[in-house]
C-alpha cells in the first residue's frame, strides 16, 4: 500500500461524514424555508439554485459521493482484483451525474398554475405570456404603418370597457359593509387559507352555492390584509364560480380574465397545503372553480389581476395607499 493510497483510505470516511453534515444541515434549512413560506413547494423544482437548503444538501450528496469514490479508488489501487472496486466506482459516477442532471433539468417552477377557459394549464409566468399573446393576436398594430410606443394594443369593445368599470364601481359600493372583518365573520365568511404576504382569503360557502354569479352584494370571497397593528383591512373581493366545469363570464372581455388553481390541497373546505411533486402531504388534491379578483386598492398588476404587487401591499401597510 502506497502512502497516497493510505491517505485516501484515511480521509474517505471523514469526507463522507462532512457530506452527511452538509446534507442534514441543508435539509433542515429547506424545512425552515417551507415552514415560513408554505407556497414555496409550488414555485420550485426538485432542485432550485434559489433555495440555499437545496444547494447545501445537493453539495452534501456530492461530498458523500466523493468520499465513497476516494475509498473505492484506494481499494482499487491496492486490490489484486481492481475491477471488483473499479466497476462500482464507475457506476456511482454515472448514477451521480445522471441524478444531478435530472434534478437540474427541472428548473424552478413559476408558481401556482392557471387553468384557462380552453382547458390549458400554465404557470404564473406562462399565464401572463398567454394573456399577452391572446391580446396581441387581435391588436390593430398588426396592420403596417401603425406604431405603438408601449407594446401591442388590446382589442376591447366599449361595452366590455363599460362592463369592467361598472363591475369595479358596483363592487366597491356593495362591499363597504365589510370594512370591519367582524362584519364578514358575522355574515358567514371564514378564513379559507393561511395568510400569504399578509393577504388572507375569507369565503362564504352559502354565497358560493346560491347560484348568483358575479353578485357584488354577495361576493363568494373577501380578501383582507393584516396590518402591523394586528388589524385587518379589506383590500379585495374574489368572485368564484360554483363548480370547476363552469367558465366565468367575461363581463369586461379580456380585461376580466378568470383563473383557477389545480395545485392546492384542501381539507374541510380549507386550503391546507400545496402540491409537492404531484402529491398532497395533507388534504386532497383539488382543482378550484374559476375565480376573478377585483382589487379595492391600487394594484400596479391591475384591478383584475390574480395577485397583488408586493410593493402595493407595503404601501398599504405603511399607510401610503388609500381605498
Amino acid at each position: 500500500m502506497t502512502a497516497r493510497t493510505a491517505q485516501l483510505k484515511v480521509w474517505a470516511p471523514w469526507v463522507s461524514t462532512a457530506g452527511v453534515a452538509l446534507l442534514l444541515f441543508g435539509l433542515a434549512w429547506d424545512a425552515v424555508l417551507h415552514k415560513v413560506d408554505p407556497d414555496l413547494a409550488a414555485r420550485e423544482g426538485i432542485f432550485s439554485l434559489t433555495n440555499p437548503g437545496h444547494i447545501l444538501f445537493g453539495g452534501g450528496i456530492a461530498v458523500i459521493v466523493l468520499g465513497i469514490l476516494m475509498y473505492l479508488v484506494a481499494r482499487t489501487l491496492e486490490s489484486p482484483r481492481p475491477l471488483v472496486f473499479a466497476l462500482p466506482a464507475a457506476g456511482i459516477v454515472v448514477l451521480a451525474t445522471a441524478s444531478f442532471g435530472l434534478a437540474a433539468s427541472t428548473g424552478t417552477l413559476g408558481g401556482p398554475e392557471h387553468v384557462h377557459e380552453d382547458g390549458t394549464v400554465h404557470t404564473h409566468d406562462e399565464h401572463q405570456d398567454f394573456e399577452a399573446q391572446q391580446a396581441g393576436s387581435t391588436a390593430s398594430s398588426q396592420r403596417g404603418g401603425v406604431l405603438h410606443d408601449h407594446g401591442e394594443a388590446i382589442a376591447i369593445t366599449s361595452e366590455e370597457l363599460e362592463g369592467a368599470a361598472r363591475l369595479v364601481a358596483d363592487t366597491k359600493a356593495a362591499t363597504g359593509r365589510f370594512e370591519g372583518i367582524q362584519a364578514a365573520l358575522a355574515e358567514g365568511y371564514y378564513q379559507v387559507a393561511p395568510p400569504r404576504n399578509g393577504l388572507a382569503h375569507y369565503m362564504n360557502t352559502a354565497y358560493n352555492r346560491d347560484g348568483r354569479i358575479v353578485d357584488p352584494d354577495r361576493p363568494e370571497s373577501l380578501i383582507y390584509l393584516r396590518l402591523t397593528d394586528g388589524s385587518w383591512r379589506l383590500v379585495g373581493v374574489m368572485y368564484r364560480m360554483p363548480s370547476p366545469d363552469q367558465p366565468g363570464p367575461r363581463v369586461g372581455g379580456p380585461l376580466t380574465a378568470w383563473h383557477a388553481h389545480d395545485n392546492l390541497c384542501t381539507a374541510n373546505g380549507r386550503v391546507v397545503a400545496t402540491v409537492n411533486n404531484g402529491t398532497c402531504a395533507r388534504g386532497t388534491l383539488s382543482k378550484t372553480p374559476e375565480m376573478l379578483h377585483v382589487w379595492l386598492v391600487n394594484n400596479p398588476n391591475g384591478v383584475f389581476s390574480d395577485d397583488m404587487e408586493p410593493a402595493a401591499i407595503q404601501q398599504i401597510v405603511e399607510g401610503q395607499a388609500s381605498r
